[in-house]
């Protein structure tokens, strides 16, 4: 069952927040997920099942931040940032691609 699922869709945000601060607190004290079949969704950091971060996608996604990669603007509601997405680096970051001009 996808617990993080139905938290999101109870809407307490207090409840959101109490559970990823718990997830964060859990990694610090190297608590990571071990489910054989975690419910992950794209770029999530957590699973859904256990509601703790999985140490695969955590490398990943810091892998991700690390590398280079194309500026891709942040935004919401068709508002766009001068904050990339993957690394919420500025656009003129060296890890943005030379060739990319979105952010410009």
């Amino acid at each position: 069952m996808d617990q993080a699922q139905a938290i999101i869709e109870r809407g307490d945000p207090v409840e959101i927040i109490r559970v990823g601060l718990r997830a964060r607190s859990k990694a610090e004290e190297g608590c990571y997920c071990e489910c054989v079949d975690p419910i992950l969704a794209g770029r999530d950091l957590m699973c859904g099942r256990c509601l703790l971060e999985n140490q695969d996608q955590v490398a990943a996604r810091n892998a991700e931040i690390r590398s280079d990669h194309p500026f891709q603007p942040r935004g919401a509601s068709g508002i766009k940032s001068k904050m990339c997405r993957i690394c919420t680096g500025w656009a003129d970051d060296p890890r943005h691609s030379a060739d990319d001009t979105t952010g410009n």
